[in-house]
């Protein structure tokens, strides 16, 4: 997952160390989730944004997207992983 979120920010905008640092703040995220036992992408995507936004001025000054940006490719990222049809308007998952 994280090298997903990476390689999106990378190809979206232009290759920075921040993009792995959010990529690893949304993996650590959801791996709190599923040791606490939740796989709802919907509850995955809230904790994902809250965390990075709780610590968004790590990432504020070089970052070119939000934390629900991140949240929402990554809910998209979660979606194609079970194989349920995702929607067209989505960006490109990696």
């Amino acid at each position: 997952m994280a090298a997903s979120v990476t390689k999106w920010l990378d190809v979206e905008w232009m290759p920075q160390d921040i993009h792995t640092k959010m990529g690893l703040s949304a993996k650590k995220s959801y791996m709190e989730c599923r040791e606490e036992g939740d796989g709802e992408i919907m509850s995955i995507m809230m904790k994902i944004a809250s965390d990075l936004e709780t610590d968004w001025q790590k990432y504020d000054k070089d970052a070119f997207v939000n934390a629900w940006d991140v949240a929402n490719y990554v809910s998209d990222y979660l979606t194609k992983k079970t194989g349920a049809e995702g929607c067209n308007c989505s960006s490109e998952i990696y």
